[in-house]
């Protein structure tokens, strides 16, 4: 008789037993997967400000008279401006969303001012009107996901005098600028939320 109770004690797992299973497996499994996609959203914003850093940091290089109007995409991949893979057909370079990444001189007025261009546009007038010299230069990031959009602009942030999401301005520590803008976190989450991609610019000199 003991035997027999035992056998039947010994039978295996209930199935409230093996659904409290399956929801922990399933919500470990959940948890895990929000973690990675949390890691891999830092560690793309980390390699593209890194990419960002470099490309800003060989400009500045190539033109020491800072005079940029001849930036461009052009000149950028031709001068190895960013790693290979993201160099199209010798000419075109796009980030890792397949988005374009156009380099171009910024006018003193725009620069210095509260507004930020949505793109930047490559090879400006090489003969500006005096006082408004291309001394500065951008760098715009198209199709940038919404989640990377935050953490860019953040990791960007050291690198780049003003920062502007979508033509919103985020950023402005520019020298000689009237307001001074301050990257805020909310402000940058507001701008990156507006659509599932942004249009990034980041200017300097």
């Amino acid at each position: 008789m003991q035997n027999f109770k035992s056998n039947k004690q010994a039978k295996g797992f209930s199935l409230l037993e093996l659904m409290l299973v399956l929801a922990a497996i399933v919500f470990l499994g959940a948890l895990a997967i929000q973690q990675y996609n949390k890691y891999r959203v830092n560690q793309t914003a980390t390699e593209e400000a890194q990419n960002l850093a470099s490309a800003a940091a060989a400009t500045k290089a190539l033109y020491t008279r800072g005079d940029y109007s001849t930036l461009s995409p052009d000149v950028a991949s031709k001068a190895k401006f960013f790693p290979d893979n993201m160099v199209v057909g010798g000419t075109t370079i796009n980030n890792q969303w397949n988005g374009a990444v156009v380099l171009g001189p910024i006018t003193n007025t725009v620069a210095v001012g509260g507004t930020v261009p949505a793109t930047v546009t490559a090879g400006a007038s090489s003969n500006p009107v005096a006082g408004n010299q291309n001394r500065f230069f951008g760098i715009s990031y198209a199709g940038v996901p919404s989640d990377v959009c935050v953490k860019l602009a953040g990791a960007a942030g050291p690198t780049f005098d003003k920062i502007g999401i979508g033509g919103t301005l985020v950023k402005n520590t520019v020298p000689g600028a009237a307001t001074q803008v301050l990257l805020n976190e909310a402000t940058v989450a507001t701008a990156c939320a507006t659509a599932a991609t942004a249009n990034m610019t980041f200017i300097t000199n």
